[in-house]
């Protein structure tokens, strides 16, 4: 917070500008922080905040222009309507701090009349480049050529977010790549519908804590890198895999990797066809979330098979998120309770709930999950849940949170049952799915 610009009002005039000068710095932070994260929602402002704050009053337009923090965030969510000018103003206020710059771009910029105004806008981020602290882009497949030819990160040092979605509905024949440079700050690397191109992976391999990717062979370069470069331990803590696990041609490379992924804290794999291969190749005794996701027959099967086999153990893993895995692959479940023995929190959706509500209200001892606190289901019968609730109760490890997304007629009787028996029953819409 700048302290000079709290400083510069002797007098406000009644109402909402006799506000403190330390609480409206506060409005404008707090209003922009929340701006961030709507910006990437459908519901997008049709103006920056900091724009329509400074419609209140002269007062409010003057300590606007007088936070740079305010200014740092360069969000462009409709490229019809942004112009350089804009652009330019707060690159200049924003008084050379980094930046976090979003644009959104579903159109290609080539093809469209308005094309040519948005390169000038894209021209004017690319000269600040040497500011970028976070960079999101979402586009269109026809823009990668021209960001592959102007996106020079090796002139980004301080980058330390990149997140690149390609989308719109578009159906690759083959995959975009991008081609990515010296980034020596990088933390965190995002892509969707596009692939890597890696040069020197070594300048950010040891600093990279999120990778989510549907390049595999990256993760396997990143794991030989980082085992070469002698440093220790590895910071990766998020990891997403889409469509295939790495290839691993020797031990040596597989030693690399299990070596790179052995302080994970969150996995999420989906579409991926050999997932009978993860437990082994992906374990990490401080995993604490796990999401499985689009997976075909069996898989789970599999997966479970190859935990039970190997006697694996998750002890740190919390929460448990299944979704759209078909019913078939929803056998040999129980090692579940075994591997992950401290669960707490369990989400299915598009997962048939019968299997997980049988194993829930198995009594007779202990309880499986005897932690789990948090239950999401859909789809799921209303009548299904009220035996497995009350054997829990009657073990005395209750839910507290029953989350429940039904396609299905609501049972009223069941449902008052149920709201009289957990603390919190929650009735999600569908659109959540």
């Amino acid at each position: 917070m700048n302290t000079d610009s709290t400083s510069t009002v002797t007098a406000l005039p009644p109402g909402i500008c006799s506000l403190p000068t330390e609480l409206i710095c506060l409005i404008f932070s707090f209003t922009q922080a929340l701006m961030i994260t709507i910006v990437m929602t459908e519901k997008r402002p049709s103006a920056p905040v900091l724009y329509t704050l400074g419609r209140v009053c002269a007062q409010w337009r003057s300590i606007g222009k007088n936070l740079p923090d305010l200014w740092t965030y360069i969000h462009i969510s409709d490229p019809s309507s942004a112009t350089v000018e804009v652009v330019e103003k707060f690159l200049r206020r924003s008084n050379g701090l980094p930046l976090h710059i979003f644009l959104n771009i579903p159109f290609c910029i080539n093809r469209r009349r308005d094309g040519t105004a948005f390169q000038g806008i894209f021209q004017k981020i690319l000269s600040a480049s040497d500011r970028w602290r976070a960079l999101r882009i979402d586009t269109t497949s026809d823009n990668v050529v021209p960001m592959n030819q102007n996106i020079e990160c090796e002139m980004a040092p301080l980058l330390e977010s990149l997140e690149i979605r390609l989308g719109y509905g578009e159906r690759f024949v083959r995959q975009p790549t991008l081609h990515l440079g010296p980034t020596p700050s990088l933390k965190s690397l995002i892509l969707h519908g596009i692939g890597l191109k890696t040069g020197d992976v070594s300048s950010f391999v040891d600093k990279l804590e999120v990778l989510k990717i549907a390049t595999p062979s990256v993760v396997s370069q990143l794991a030989v890198a980082f085992v070469s470069s002698g440093r220790e331990p590895s910071r990766l803590r998020h990891l997403d895999l889409t469509l295939h696990v790495p290839p691993l041609k020797c031990k040596q490379e597989s030693a690399a990797f299990r070596k790179y992924v052995a302080s994970l804290t969150s996995l999420s794999l989906g579409h991926v066809r050999d997932l009978g291969r993860i437990p082994s190749l992906l374990y990490s005794p401080l995993l604490e979330e796990l999401s499985l996701h689009n997976l075909g027959h069996d898989t789970i099967g599999s997966f479970v098979q190859r935990l039970q086999t190997a006697s694996l153990l998750f002890p740190a893993l919390h929460t448990l998120t299944l979704s759209s895995i078909p019913e078939s692959s929803l056998r040999q479940l129980r090692y579940l309770c075994t591997a992950f023995p401290a669960l707490e929190r369990l989400f299915l959706r598009n997962v048939e709930a019968a299997p997980f509500i049988n194993l829930l209200s198995m009594s007779g001892g202990q309880p499986f999950w005897p932690s789990l606190h948090t239950l999401t289901l859909y789809p799921v019968d209303y009548r299904e849940l009220c035996p497995m609730v009350h054997a829990r109760i009657e073990a005395g490890c209750p839910l507290s949170t029953l989350e429940i997304i039904s396609s299905r007629a609501i049972d009223v009787t069941s449902l008052s049952w149920l709201q009289k028996h957990v603390a919190t029953v929650k009735q999600l819409p569908k659109r959540l799915v």
